[in-house]
């Protein structure tokens, strides 16, 4: 389990990590607000990410919603794609590292 503290332990730490909620009946899948706090939510503002999977790399787009009182950073299009190429349900636990700006390399724990 370190990996689950190292997102609290620093701001900086390049390691995202959430439990894959149910793709077909939530098709976003949430960006851990301290992730995207720490690096800037405008970078989740519409650009696409290369996300690496177990078995494929499936091409991501990002969104951002703000309103008055919150914003939310999702994985939008594509997600469905990723999660049914790499073989993921609902319970898995997720990592994702970045590699680059616009690349994810993501395991299953």
């Amino acid at each position: 389990m370190p990996l689950l503290l190292r997102i609290h332990a620093s701001p900086w730490d390049p390691f995202l990590i959430f439990c894959f909620a149910d793709a077909i009946a939530i098709p976003p899948q949430d960006i851990p607000t301290a992730y995207w706090r720490a690096v800037g939510d405008t970078r989740f503002d519409g650009p696409w990410y290369n996300l690496a999977g177990p078995l494929e790399t499936v091409k991501v787009k990002s969104a951002r919603y703000t309103s008055s009182k919150q914003t939310f950073c999702h994985f939008t299009k594509g997600w469905v794609d990723f999660v049914a190429l790499n073989h993921l349900k609902m319970g898995d636990t997720l990592v994702f590292a970045e590699v680059s700006e616009a690349e994810f390399e993501v395991r299953k724990l």
